[in-house]
């Protein structure tokens, strides 16, 4: 089974010892750079646990068939999805979707439940937890969330749903995700049309990889578009690494308040940590053991 599974990745380090229990994460390079594997293994370790999480790059052509063999893999209990595939894999196991993920369209957590491969996304509400962590008593009326793919989808529908949430723009390049914003009642813009946005938001939500590996010195706004707002809205940038990305060097030198990725990463492993392996530990108790 292990040699099977060598076959549809493309990092070919992957140690598995025999009965081995093993959760993954699934993209399209997270070796990497992605700290699931970390953050899991040091929650295993501190458990007492064997069980082990590896990355797993995979290229699309491989992806439905890795997916099918761990369906058939006994040792294998879950894990997490990453860019490029969390919309693609909601299309390859919807059948099996929590109501989370059938909302979002979108998923993140994958875990075997009865003989089944279920899937599920706890990035929208990691988001959100990730946020009040750092800003708690800070009630955000009117929300910019940009990009619409898997994590802007879940981003943008746990922070739309927020009593404090008058209205929330999308702003992204495909015209399709129009109706994603009507499902959620959110308003939807195409990225083109950046400059016919009122310049009075509350918070900026950077879900584009604009920032994160090959577009590193990348950013979705600019300077002079951020120097515009007459009030202070405050940065999240979901990436993580880096903690620094140019949209939050931007804002920092404009004084802006910012929040990077880490929280809300930690707070989705911490959520998915539970489904995969049907623990009922509370979040602050997985977090800490994942933080070592």
């Amino acid at each position: 089974m292990n040699n099977e599974l060598i076959r549809y990745i493309n990092n070919k380090n992957i140690e598995l010892l025999p009965n081995e229990k093993f959760v993954v994460i699934i993209g399209k390079s997270p070796s990497k750079g992605a700290r699931s594997p970390n953050l899991w293994n040091s929650a295993y370790k501190k458990l007492g646990q064997k069980t082990k999480m590896f990355p797993l790059d995979v290229s699309q052509n491989n992806l439905k068939k890795l997916i099918e063999h761990l369906k058939k893999n006994k040792n294998f209990l879950g894990g997490s999805v990453t860019v490029p595939y969390k919309e693609k894999i909601f299309e390859i196991l919807k059948k099996n979707s929590s109501k989370e993920a059938k909302k979002i369209g979108a998923v993140n957590c994958i875990y075997k439940f009865k003989n089944l491969l279920k899937i599920t996304n706890t990035d929208g509400e990691g988001s959100v937890e990730g946020f009040k962590k750092n800003f708690k008593n800070i009630k955000i009326k009117k929300i910019l969330v940009l990009g619409c793919g898997g994590a802007g989808k879940a981003v943008s529908t746990y922070f739309s749903s927020l009593k404090s949430t008058k209205e929330l723009v999308i702003l992204s390049r495909k015209s399709k995700d129009k109706n994603f914003s009507k499902k959620i009642k959110a308003k939807w813009l195409h990225r083109k049309k950046i400059n016919f946005l009122d310049n009075d938001f509350d918070l900026i939500i950077n879900c584009t990889t604009l920032g994160f590996e090959k577009n590193l010195n990348k950013t979705p706004l600019s300077k002079k578009y951020l120097s515009s707002f007459k009030n202070k809205p405050i940065i999240y940038d979901i990436i993580y690494n880096p903690t620094k990305t140019k949209l939050i060097k931007i804002a920092k030198s404009l004084n802006l308040k910012c929040l990077n990725g880490l929280n809300m990463n930690l707070y989705q492993a911490a959520l998915a940590f539970n489904y995969v392996n049907h623990s009922n530990l509370k979040l602050d108790e997985i977090k800490k053991i994942m933080k070592g």
